[in-house]
């Protein structure tokens, strides 16, 4: 059976809308959404007018950049309601004397909420004294995943005809797909079983972890910490990923010196086991125009040992055979088709849902690979020195590593809630990756 629905909409897809309670889980737990900023460096000076009049001659032809979720009334589907009276997304500018500020100006950024609903990206541009301009895109995971976040970056190279075309072109309906009622019931009850077969063994969450209580805040707040890694030991990584993982098989890795990097900061001497959600994109290496806005991920969940006696090389073993498994099971396909009968129900509903596994802890930490940089190499005709992630990491479970791939340099990104792990772990957890790294790179 198949619903009517309006042809003219932009629906949301069951990741979407899992994308969505995350969002509310997230006020929930900390007043602030589920959101991420890029931090883009600039060799010079960029004009703030000039970046206003891109930014409104694009939300003329894009203007789900300010919607919000609604819902359709004939078949109960959620879909990205438009408003083209709203304002295009706004530019501030703040002078920055020195890298002190430029940081407590980061912590800022990544601790403040949108002020509505219809607020999905915004921009702030440091004036650094110091260096080049600082172009901070801030954008909300409902209206833009990672990638499509760097693609965005698109839109504001190049001459204005070509940033149009392009925005028109992303600007584009969805499908409901009301339709395949069983092979969505099925592909859900497939995602059921894989979490509640983890949910009856162990993950280690924050309130397991070596916190000092001293450190910890009252509040919920965020704090980020970077890690660039030169050219040389970036190609001794990618190498050593590829000795211990395969060809083109990085994240397995990575994520494997992360896991062994927070049980040592973590969990010093002991041996845990770790729950992580691994998002893995579904768009094609060279996405179309159209291939922008919302969320073209899916989700791969790995649960393994990590541990004093247990070699990284393991790790990486179990964590690769975990992902061979669940392509070959075609989990992540599953995992799209599943979520769409939670559109039905209420987001701040499966935000509650999300509270069930593992007593409250959810996951261990939250994990990401965007892998090399999708973005420009200028914005309206000022160089681009680097792109950075800064992504808020869900609390719980409160501590995420992220990693990106810019410029022939690997960076990573750490961010922790002060609340749950204290003050000074996103440091202690860096200084933890670094020595892994070092560590595995030197027995290699």
């Amino acid at each position: 059976m198949r619903l009517p629905y309006f042809k003219n909409r932009r629906y949301l897809s069951g990741i979407d809308w899992l994308i969505g309670a995350m969002d509310h889980h997230s006020r929930m737990s900390t007043s602030v959404g589920n959101h991420s900023t890029l931090i883009v460096e600039l060799s010079s000076a960029i004009s703030a007018e000039a970046l206003r009049e891109r930014l409104a001659s694009l939300h003329e032809r894009l203007p789900e950049l300010t919607g919000r979720v609604a819902r359709d009334i004939f078949n109960l589907a959620p879909y990205w309601k438009t408003a083209k009276s709203a304002p295009p997304p706004p530019v501030k500018q703040v002078d920055v004397p020195d890298q002190a500020a430029f940081r407590g100006l980061l912590d800022k950024t990544l601790n403040r909420p949108f002020k509505d609903r219809r607020g999905h990206i915004r921009f702030l541009i440091a004036k650094r004294e110091y260096a080049g301009d600082a172009l901070l895109m801030t954008f909300d995971h409902k209206l833009l995943d990672a990638r499509g976040a760097e693609l965005f970056l698109n839109l504001l190279s190049g001459d204005e005809l070509t940033a149009l075309e392009s925005a028109t072109a992303a600007s584009v309906p969805s499908s409901p797909e009301l339709h395949h009622w069983t092979a969505q019931f099925e592909a859900g009850r497939a995602v059921q079983r894989k979490l509640i077969a983890a949910s009856k063994e162990e993950c280690f969450g924050a309130k397991h972890a070596e916190v000092t209580a001293g450190e910890q805040q009252p509040e919920s707040t965020l704090h980020a910490e970077f890690a660039k890694f030169n050219p040389d030991t970036t190609e001794k990584i990618s190498l050593a990923a590829e000795k211990h993982a395969g060809f083109m098989m990085q994240t397995p890795f990575l994520l494997a010196l992360a896991a062994t990097a927070f049980q040592r900061a973590a969990a010093p001497g002991k041996q845990i086991k770790l729950f992580v959600p691994v998002p893995i994109d579904t768009r094609p290496r060279s996405p179309a125009p159209e291939i922008l806005l919302f969320n073209h991920i899916s989700f791969v969940f790995f649960h393994f040992d990590v541990g004093p006696d247990i070699p990284l090389e393991k790790v990486c073993r179990e964590i690769r055979g975990q992902l061979m498994g669940a392509m070959a099971e075609e989990f992540p396909s599953a995992m799209e088709l599943g979520t769409r009968p939670l559109r039905i129900f209420p987001r701040p509903l499966l935000a509650r849902a999300m509270n069930l596994p593992f007593n409250g802890d959810v996951c261990s930490l939250a994990f990401a690979n965007v892998g090399k940089c999708s973005g420009p190499g200028e914005i309206l005709s000022v160089p681009v020195e680097s792109v950075r992630h800064m992504p808020r990491t869900p609390s719980p479970p409160g501590i995420g590593v992220f990693f990106n791939h810019d410029s022939g340099s690997l960076r990573a990104t750490i961010t922790a809630d002060s609340k749950m792990f204290g003050t000074d772990f996103p440091g202690k957890m860096l200084d933890s990756l670094r020595r892994t790294i070092d560590d595995t790179l030197h027995i290699i």
